[in-house]
């Protein structure tokens, strides 16, 4: 009938990996012409990785943009999603999301829901590894250890200290299956043959070390093949300690389980996968860390929700119901399988289903340069050389998109002529605190917007004006030089309550919204003043006297200190020397919270809120901590620490706690952060 209203079925599909990917792909194809069908892809990048060639971009054999795919590039047509999973409620089915740019939630409605988001890694267990260990998860991670490892060899090239130097020069890699092997493999070729550059360096003063858990390498392949990967890798210089684990980290060692310390400032950890956050308290069947669904992708007993791909336990009909291995090549295959289960269940054919059935195509793992192993479909096995063409060659083909091939072919191929590129990428900003300038009559925001700046006036003067519910517009605050605007919608994650309007020109300093965050976690008598000052004047405008005091009683200095203190050096002159009268003796320092990065948090109030949203009074930058997460609460000179009913957990010492009074040394674990109690902070 013309004009009715026909209800489009909403499929929901979370996690832009391989197998997130891959099932949007073929559902495009299924439904390319259903309008009833609605296909939505969500991903907190706008990119995909290709996870297998992670380890070539770090060692700088291939540029590390040219791994990553944009993708709505690759699903053309399909709804995407540049947001962050937060929360999944399955009995209302709505996902929860947050744009990573501007903080907004929003809820999406689903019909079917595709568990695509992979797993992350849980070093909760060994302590300091998760502070000082360097991850390869991401592309963030392969740039990080890239730049990290140049940068030990440009300071060892000039270190006269020898104990220092051994640091600097000694590489450590934890794990030895696939990452770990083939990390392991080029990280060596990058420090062996950049050293050359180094005058004062020789490659006998450069020291690699892989270290494993079990008495061989490669536990996925034959004991032919990993033998043959071993003794390749201990030819080239890698000094392999079999049957040994990292039991724990510092700054500047790798603490084995044997108690043995090895000297480094360098070490790579490719072990201690765990659950996504997201998915971790949800009433799901498991097997081991993965979802364990039928042999048709679907979670038993949960109609509607599907999983694949790292984070599924996939029974694999070719192998009698043994679970799928997490690769690649099985969460490719899955996404299809799982894109004709679906599309089966949507059109009313369910017995059209088909169980997941894949003997897989073979294995193939890079040991260093021109050299690997490989355990082909037939149970042809490879290694050397041949190996080493053949993982180039399929990986090639396995990129997604021709021009991403063409490019990572031309670096290969250039890779073998000239060498690798010795600059390291620095990636701070030169400038944190932006100045802006207005002319008069212009709006430097307007009420109802999505508040992402800080500012503070430099010179001139500007109006603070709300509409109100009866459509009047009022004046709340005229404000002049050394006045601060603009902290509200900051500190509390709602949109601008009021309009800010220049009435001369005027020139703002402003911070955005990771600075202010950041300004406001690290320092909390900082943050208390900026809220407290915000409530108790309608959270308009505050002057910077109050504020330019928090500046001055923080540990250290920071940039934004030096920044600030001399535009509010005049609005905070009368203040001061109304404190001149003479103090007593000094306090004993308060307690703190000294994070990972040894930048050291006080303590200084009755309750403090920790948590990931900005209006925490320590706020934690971490995706697997929740918005509002933990409290600490004083009692006499200590502090207890309360969980909020968190889903993924407050640790003490390593123990889940609801609440705990902390002891000098106590750590703290809040999803993968980690802090350390001290009672007299030094």
């Amino acid at each position: 009938m013309w004009g009715q209203h026909v209800e489009k079925k909403r499929v929901l599909i979370l996690g832009g990996g391989f197998g997130g990917v891959a099932t949007a792909q073929h559902l495009r194809k299924l439904f390319k012409k259903d309008p009833g069908v609605e296909i939505t892809l969500v991903n907190r990048e706008n990119f995909f990785v290709f996870i297998p060639l992670l380890a070539s971009a770090a060692s700088g054999s291939i540029e590390t943009l040219h791994i990553l795919n944009p993708i709505r590039r690759m699903i053309p047509g399909i709804p995407f999603r540049a947001e962050e999973v937060t929360d999944i409620d399955l009995q209302r089915r709505l996902v929860t999301t947050t744009s990573p740019i501007t903080g907004r939630e929003v809820r999406l409605s689903y019909d079917h829901l595709v568990l695509a988001l992979g797993n992350t890694i849980n070093l909760a267990s060994l302590p300091g590894v998760a502070q000082h260990g360097k991850t390869m998860k991401s592309l963030g991670d392969a740039l990080h250890l890239r730049n990290h490892v140049i940068s030990m060899l440009e300071a060892a090239d000039v270190e006269t200290d020898l104990k220092i130097r051994q640091e600097l020069l000694t590489f450590v890699v934890a794990g030895a299956g696939y990452s770990g092997v083939e990390t392991v493999g080029e990280l060596n070729d990058l420090v062996h043959e950049i050293t050359r550059h180094y005058p004062s360096l020789t490659r006998e003063s450069v020291k690699v070390v892989l270290l494993h858990s079990r008495d061989r390498i490669l536990p996925e392949m034959g004991p032919g093949l990993a033998d043959f990967a071993l003794k390749k890798l201990r030819q080239r210089g890698v000094e392999v300690r079999l049957n040994t684990r990292i039991a724990a980290a510092t700054p500047h060692e790798a603490i084995l389980s044997s108690g043995e310390r090895i000297p480094t400032r360098t070490l790579v950890v490719t072990v201690g996968s765990a659950i996504n956050p997201v998915l971790s308290s949800l009433p799901l069947p498991r097997e081991k860390d993965r979802i364990l669904t039928d042999p048709f992708m679907a979670v038993p007993g949960m109609p509607g929700i599907w999983a694949l791909g790292d984070n599924a336990a996939v029974p694999n009909a070719a192998e009698k119901g043994a679970c799928s291995p997490p690769t690649a090549q099985f969460a490719l295959r899955q996404g299809k399988t799982l894109a004709h289960n679906l599309a089966a269940v949507l059109r009313g054919k369910s017995q059209e289903q088909r169980a997941f059935n894949f003997s897989g195509l073979g294995q193939l793992c890079l040991v260093g340069h021109r050299a690997g192993v490989a355990e082909l479909f037939g149970g042809i096995k490879l290694s050397g050389l041949i190996a080493w063409m053949m993982w180039r060659n399929i990986y090639l083909m396995k990129l997604p998109g021709w021009d991403r091939r063409v490019r990572v072919g031309l670096d290969w191929g250039l890779d073998l002529f000239f060498p690798r590129e010795l600059s390291y990428i620095n990636l701070e900003r030169t400038q944190v605190i932006n100045q802006v300038h207005y002319e008069p009559g212009d709006y430097i925001f307007r009420q109802g917007d999505v508040g992402d700046q800080f500012y503070v006036i430099v010179s001139g003067e500007v109006e603070v004006i709300r509409e109100m519910p009866d459509g009047q517009v009022t004046r709340q605050a005229r404000l002049g030089k050394g006045e601060y605007f603009g902290e509200v919608a900051l500190l509390t994650g709602r949109r601008r309550n009021a309009s800010v309007r220049a009435l001369s020109p005027v020139n703002l300093m402003c911070l955005g919204r990771d600075e202010f965050n950041n300004l406001t976690g690290a320092w909390l008598k900082f943050s208390e003043s900026v809220q407290s000052l915000s409530e108790s004047r309608g959270g308009v405008a505050q002057s910077a006297s109050d504020l330019s005091r928090q500046f001055h009683t923080v540990i250290g200095s920071i940039p934004i200190e030096a920044q600030l203190a001399g535009l509010l050096a005049t609005s905070t002159h009368t203040s001061r020397q109304q404190n001149n009268a003479p103090t007593s003796a000094p306090l004993p320092p308060p307690p703190s919270l000294v994070r990972g990065d040894g930048a050291e948090l006080p303590l200084q109030g009755e309750t403090l809120h920790l948590g990931r949203a900005p209006e925490n009074h320590i706020v934690v930058d971490d995706r697997q901590v929740s918005r509002s997460h933990a409290i600490l609460k004083r009692e006499g000179s200590h502090y207890i620490l309360e969980d909020v009913g968190t889903r993924n957990g407050t640790y003490v010492n390593g123990q889940r706690v609801q609440r705990q009074p902390l002891s000098d040394g106590d750590t703290i674990r809040l999803g993968q952060t980690v802090f350390t109690y001290r009672l007299r902070p030094g």
